[in-house]
């Protein structure tokens, strides 16, 4: 069995700036605070996804946006403005390449009212942003907008100097977002549990705009955008209930819940506790950390007709469902669009599988639970 859709970033060693470290800590840790009223448990995995780079495998690399910051700003704009969403039906190219979503599956999305057009525009300091499209299950939406008014050829790499995201009112989760051409596109969730996002307010606001340079922007425009509308999508989820044991590993797998841009999970996951050693800066040991095992990371799906994704998870959350609880839940979105209907299985990893940088990724490495 051959498997598709391999990308050679799931071998690659991610190595982070110290100053998008810096960042990535600061933004981590005020989503934790908002994240911390309600689940003392849940742990965020944030994922920075770059022009043509996926991060991924086991959800191990913490980022966040290079070019901006999670400290809230008032945002004042010059004008705004709505256009019909029924008249705009042209998909942005950025959530198509990113998603990888075919000509067949833009139709499905339209036909199930998993896309939206907002269309929202507001215009300061010469450029302009509009929310040209979202696509939206229960639990995250991707967002794209447009900018006008730049140019965007002057630069190898462009961002905004801050990016805030509230959703019913709330700070929202933000996984980070980057620029292709003149597209912005961005992944987000809510901070807090919610039964759905979709018919909530989501606010967005942009401000400074300019290159990026050594993970700092460069600023060029001294603009302030702030946009807003009601989040459109669907609730629609196949939902599968089993009981599938992830090998020696103490995991049950009692529930699946897929969109066609996410994954729930639900593990039966009796708490074991870990020590691993933590070292300084200069490597050397400091001490011991103690924290509760986690439960194999989700790989990829297997397809009823043969192929194989992996590499396709995305930002989330995970953790015990409290703080008395066995039940262990995984909630991330993915990279590639997911045909619910078609998936055959789930794939979730083996310890110390696909770890090593020229290790070839083969189905053994996997523990496979069938569905449906």
């Amino acid at each position: 069995m051959r498997i598709d859709h391999m990308v050679e970033e799931l071998k690659q060693e991610v190595v982070i700036p110290e100053i998008v470290q810096r960042k990535a800590r600061d933004a981590f840790s005020q989503i934790q605070q908002e994240v911390k009223s309600t689940n003392d448990s849940k742990k965020v995995r944030i994922f920075y996804k770059r022009r043509k780079t996926r991060l991924g495998k086991q959800a191990a690399v913490f980022a966040v946006v290079v070019c901006a910051s999670a400290a809230a700003a008032a945002v004042v704009y010059a004008s705004s403005a709505t256009v019909s969403a029924k008249a705009y039906h042209i998909w942005s190219q950025s959530l198509k390449r990113i998603l990888h979503i075919s000509e067949v599956e833009q139709e499905l999305l339209e036909k199930n009212a998993v896309s939206d057009h907002p269309l929202q525009s507001v215009e300061d300091a010469g450029v302009k942003v509009t929310s040209v499209q979202s696509i939206v299950d229960n639990r995250f939406a991707y967002l794209a907008f447009q900018v006008d008014g730049y140019d965007f050829s002057k630069n190898t790499d462009t961002g905004f100097d801050e990016v805030n995201v509230w959703i019913d009112g709330k700070f929202a989760n933000n996984y980070g977002g980057s620029f292709d051409g003149n597209e912005y596109c961005m992944l987000i969730s809510p901070g807090e549990d919610m039964d759905t996002v979709i018919g909530k307010e989501v606010r967005v606001e942009f401000s400074g705009l300019g290159s990026c340079e050594k993970a700092e922007v460069q600023g060029e425009v001294d603009g302030r955008w702030e946009l807003s509308w009601t989040l459109q999508g669907s609730d629609e989820l196949a939902v599968y209930q089993m009981e599938e044991a992830l090998g020696d590993s103490g995991a049950i797998v009692t529930k699946a819940e897929i969109s066609p841009i996410s994954l729930n999970l639900i593990y039966h996951m009796p708490r074991k506790t870990v020590e691993e050693p933590y070292y300084d800066e200069t490597n050397q040991q400091k001490g011991i950390a103690t924290f509760y095992a986690e439960p194999p990371g989700i790989a990829g799906i297997k397809m009823k007709d043969g192929n194989i994704y992996t590499g396709i998870v995305n930002g989330g959350s995970e953790g015990y469902l409290s703080k008395d609880s066995d039940l262990y839940r995984v909630s991330v979105s993915v990279s590639q669009m997911i045909d619910s209907q078609n998936v055959q299985a789930l794939l979730f990893w083996k310890e110390n599988s696909g770890q090593s940088e020229n290790e070839k990724l083969t189905e053994d490495m996997f523990y496979e639970v069938p569905i449906g």
